[in-house]
């Protein structure tokens, strides 16, 4: 069975109560992955629209483009008259949002080992 409702406690405190859909859509680091022919004129045309873009080092056709929705980069590259291939959003991992919800708030104790040398 699968979890659709979260609570996260971080120090003693609610930090959320939510769904997990809330808590996914929610985090930060969304992008879009983009396969077009033309990259270079897609690069430009999101570079104006002030949508960072990066190249996928394993494919010279596939961009990485931060936004939220791949509605931004789909009406970005119509007004561009670019031909998009690929049209995929990428969210974080249910772990990724869980770790950006709780940051600040977790408490990380370790200890030192040490020798007792008195004894020998």
């Amino acid at each position: 069975m699968t979890a659709t409702d979260l609570v996260v406690i971080g120090r003693g405190r609610l930090l959320a109560q939510t769904t997990v859909a809330d808590v996914v859509t929610g985090a930060r680091g969304a992008t879009v992955l983009v396969r077009t022919p033309e990259p270079e004129r897609l690069t430009a045309a999101l570079a104006a629209a002030r949508l960072p873009v990066a190249r996928d080092d394993a494919d010279p056709a596939t961009l990485v483009v931060v936004a939220e929705t791949s509605d931004e980069v789909g009406r970005v590259a119509a007004a561009a008259e670019v031909v998009l291939l690929e049209l995929t959003l990428r969210r974080p991992s249910l772990d990724d949002a869980d770790l950006q919800l709780v940051a600040g708030a977790t408490e990380h104790c370790g200890t030192t080992p040490t020798t007792d040398r008195s004894a020998a």
